[in-house]
């Protein structure tokens, strides 16, 4: 199942970028590529082929979720999904992606105020996960191993959509602000496995926040000169805004 849906998921993203660099849109290779091995990543940690080594191994339970949750989200976020399918999209449907995007629920959970609870929530979910009784509700119970990979990865997505900054959305922090919350998780996930006494939770998150950090420093290294360009004022992030989204992006009637 994940691997049918990893697979139909990445014909639709190659024939929409391909689409788009038809249209003379802006859509770069190495979105494309970061899109591909965050599925990859994500396929590989979802296989059902682990089996009972998920739940035996603590090497590969801790490795997974920090796939999961760290970075297939962080290179699904590279990739700007929605702003590839905002640019193939005809105007009409166009607009209509967007109004559902200015939903009241959809801007409680990642508009612009979401850079209260989004960050709360990456980092709570993982604490909530290995404090209290979740773990062990997990465990002997695929439906409930399949809902908590599904919380890891919507609120990796959450996390790491605007820290990325690739794609369009309603909370985009600045460059320093965005490796400083990545940073965040070295010395709480370290508390987090001397509280458990686990090595493995260590390395595996650990390493999971120094790929995001690389990931960020990265993709947003040229924020500064692009505000010296401009005066030295700071860069405007992009936000939610239904005209300039679909004038700038969308696909003609």
């Amino acid at each position: 199942m994940v691997l049918a849906v990893t697979v139909v998921t990445a014909v639709a993203y190659v024939v929409a970028a391909l689409a788009a660099a038809r249209r003379g849109r802006t859509h770069s290779t190495l979105s494309t590529v970061a899109f591909l091995a965050g599925l990859v990543v994500l396929a590989l940690a979802l296989r059902s082929r682990w089996g009972g080594y998920d739940d035996e191994v603590p090497w590969v339970h801790d490795a997974q979720h920090a796939l999961v949750m760290g970075v297939a989200p962080a290179l699904l976020a590279l990739g700007a999904p929605l702003r590839l399918t905002l640019q193939v999209l005809p105007t009409g449907w166009a607009r209509r992606v967007t109004g559902v995007l200015h939903t009241r629920p959809l801007r409680a959970l990642c508009g612009p105020h979401s850079a209260v609870h989004v960050p709360l929530d990456y980092y709570g979910v993982m604490a909530a996960y290995l404090f209290t009784p979740w773990a062990g509700l997990v465990e002997g119970s695929t439906v409930a191993h399949v809902a908590t990979h599904s919380v890891f990865l919507v609120c990796g997505l959450l996390f790491w959509v605007p820290v990325v900054g690739a794609d369009v959305g309603g909370w985009h922090p600045d460059r320093r602000a965005a490796l400083s919350l990545v940073a965040m998780g070295i010395p709480l996930y370290a508390a987090f496995a001397l509280a458990t006494g686990s090595w493995s939770l260590l390395v595996a998150n650990e390493a999971g926040a120094v790929f995001g950090l690389v990931v960020v420093a990265t993709c947003r290294r040229d924020a500064p000169a692009r505000a010296r360009r401009r005066g030295g004022r700071r860069a405007v992030p992009l936000r939610l805004s239904a005209q300039p989204l679909v004038s700038a992006g969308a696909a003609p009637r």
